[in-house]
C-alpha cells in the first residue's frame, strides 16, 4: 500500500512491506541504526548516514488577510422622508345647493286669515248669543243709527232721515274702523257753543227686525220678552210715547214690579273709543257720553251720566281722561253721595289700587280711557226711591285687554221723577232707556268726536271681548 502523505509542504515516500514488519525484524533494526557491524564479519556496509528528520515545522498556512473589524454596512442612501403632505383628492365639482323635485302643481295657497283681534266677530257672536241677551247693536248698517236718532224740538223727536236740525246729521254711522273693524256710530260737536241736541236713543225693550235696524228680531232673553213694535218715522213720537205703551221696558226694585216691567237689575255693555283732543286745554269738564235714562224725558232725577270728560287742568291733547259718572238729582257726582264717600275721590270701590282723586293731584288708582276701543260694562242693581239702597258698579278693559277690572262699585239713594210726560206716559221708580250721546250745555269747545260700538243690553253679565 502505497499512501502519499502531504505535512507542511514535504512529500515522504514510505514503502511499507508486510512481509519485511513481519519476518525481518533484526533487519529493520539495522536499518533503523546503520553505525553497527554485521556479525557475519562481511564488508561493512555503507554508512549511511541517516538524514536528521526535520523538527515538524507546523505548516503555514496560506495567509488571509486580517478580518477588517467589522463595519456596519452602508445602507444605500435614502433620499430624505418628505413631510407627509396630505394626498390632493381628485377634485370634485361643487355639490349644488339642492332643489326640492317638482311637485305636481297644485292650486295656490289662499292668503292666510289673519287671527280676529279682540272683539272680532267670532267673539261677538259669543256675546250675544247668551241666554240672558234682551238686543244688541253692532252697527252693521247706517240703519241701526238712524232708527234711534232723536232730535230734541223737532217735532215727535224721532229723527231718522237726520233732518231735525242744522246738527242732526253729525249723529252718523261710519261704515269702517270699528271695534271689530266695520261699521259704528260717531257722534261729532263742532268747535264753539252749539250742536248739542242730537242723540242715539234706544229703549230698553226687544225690537222687532221691521224697526231695530238690524231686520231681525231682538232675542229678548231666549224668548222670554216678547219684541215690541217700535219703529221711528220722520218726526214722529214713538219714543215719547213709549212709556205709554203696554210693554215699555222698565227695570226697577221687586217691590214695584207690575207688567210695565221686564225686570230688575241689568247689564249694559259699550265699546267707546275716546277722543284725545277732548281733554283740549280750555275745554270744559263733565259733558255726556253714555246716559241712563227714562223715554217720558232725557232729564231726569234717576239718570246716571258717564262724563264726557274729567281730567287735571289746564289739560292738553292727549292727557289721561277718567271716568267718573253723576247722578241727576241734584246733578251730584256719585261719589259725593255714595255711602262710601268718606273715601277721596272718585271710582269709589275700584279695584285698583291707591286712590283716585285727580282734583288733589293723586292718579295713582285712577282708570282713564286708552282713546282705543275701550269696553265699559255696567250693572245697575235699582233700590227704593230716596233710599241708599242702589247699587251702582262698572268694570272697565282697554282695547286688547282680556280681563276686567272693576273700577266703580257703590251703593247710592237714587231718586226717581214722580210725573210722567205730556204725552201721557207714565212715571215709573226705574230706568228705561240708554242715550249714547254729545252734550255740553251749550258751552265753547273745540271740535271733538264721540265713538260708539258693539253695544249689549242683557239681564246677565256679558264677558269681556278677546
Amino acid at each position: 500500500m502505497k499512501q502519499v502523505i502531504q505535512k507542511w509542504g514535504t512529500v515522504v515516500t514510505i514503502i511499507s512491506l508486510t512481509a519485511l514488519f513481519n519476518n525481518c525484524g533484526e533487519g529493520f533494526k539495522s536499518i533503523k541504526g546503520f553505525n553497527q557491524q554485521s556479525s557475519t564479519g562481511t564488508s561493512p556496509a555503507p554508512t549511511v548516514v541517516p538524514t536528521a528528520t526535520p523538527t515538524p515545522v507546523p505548516p503555514t498556512a496560506t495567509p488571509r488577510p486580517p478580518t477588517p473589524t467589522p463595519v456596519p454596512p452602508t445602507a444605500t442612501p435614502r433620499p430624505p422622508t418628505p413631510t407627509p403632505v396630505p394626498p390632493t383628492a381628485t377634485p370634485r365639482p361643487p355639490t349644488p345647493t339642492p332643489v326640492p323635485p317638482t311637485a305636481t302643481p297644485r292650486p295656490p295657497t289662499p292668503t292666510p286669515v289673519p287671527t280676529p283681534p279682540p272683539g272680532s266677530t267670532g267673539d261677538w257672536n259669543e256675546r250675544v248669543s247668551g241666554p240672558s241677551v234682551v238686543w244688541y247693536h253692532n252697527f252693521d248698517s247706517a240703519a241701526e243709527v238712524n232708527a234711534f236718532r232723536w232730535t230734541g224740538g223737532y217735532r215727535g223727536g224721532n229723527d231718522p232721515r237726520a233732518i231735525g236740525s242744522a246738527y242732526a246729521a253729525n249723529t252718523h254711522w261710519v261704515s269702517s274702523g270699528g271695534a271689530d273693524g266695520g261699521g259704528f256710530l260717531q257722534i261729532d260737536r263742532p268747535a264753539g257753543s252749539s250742536g248739542d241736541g242730537t242723540y242715539w236713543n234706544r229703549p230698553f225693550s226687544p225690537i222687532v227686525g221691521a224697526g231695530n235696524g238690524r231686520g231681525v228680531d231682538d232675542p229678548g232673553a231666549s224668548g222670554t220678552l216678547t219684541p215690541q213694535n217700535f219703529v221711528a218715522t220722520d218726526g214722529g213720537g214713538q219714543l215719547y210715547n213709549w212709556g205709554s205703551t203696554a210693554k215699555p221696558g222698565w227695570y226697577g226694585h221687586a217691590d214695584y214690579q207690575n207688567s210695565f216691567f221686564d225686570g230688575t237689575d241689568f247689564y249694559l255693555q259699550v265699546r267707546v273709543k275716546a277722543d284725545p283732543v277732548r281733554t283740549t286745554v280750555g275745554n270744559t269738564q263733565v259733558g255726556k257720553l253714555v246716559w241712563l235714562s227714562t223715554t217720558n224725558n232725557s232729564y231726569t232725577a234717576q239718570e246716571l251720566v258717564t262724563y264726557s270728560a274729567f281730567f287735571q287742568r289746564p289739560g292738553g291733547v292727549g292727557v289721561p281722561n277718567f271716568h267718573s259718572v253723576y247722578q241727576g238729582y241734584n246733578y251730584a257726582p256719585l261719589a259725593d253721595v255714595a255711602v262710601n264717600s268718606n273715601e277721596p275721590g272718585i271710582q269709589l270701590g275700584s279695584e285698583l289700587p291707591g286712590v283716585c282723586d285727580p282734583s288733589n293731584n293723586n292718579v295713582g288708582g285712577c282708570w282713564s280711557y286708552s282713546f282705543g276701543w275701550d269696553t265699559l260694562l255696567y250693572h245697575v242693581t235699582p233700590g227704593h226711591n230716596g233710599v241708599a239702597d242702589t247699587r251702582f258698579e262698572v268694570w272697565a278693559a282697554h282695547e286688547g285687554d282680556t280681563k276686567y277690572v272693576k273700577i266703580w262699585d257703590v251703593i247710592y239713594p237714587a231718586y226717581f221723577d214722580g210725573s210722567g210726560n205730556t204725552s201721557g206716559a207714565v212715571a215709573r221708580n226705574g230706568w228705561n232707556t240708554l242715550l249714547l250721546a254729545i252734550y255740553q250745555n251749550g258751552q265753547t269747545n273745540s271740535a271733538y268726536s264721540h265713538r260708539f260700538d258693539q253695544v249689549i243690553f242683557s239681564k246677565a253679565f256679558i264677558p269681556c271681548p278677546r
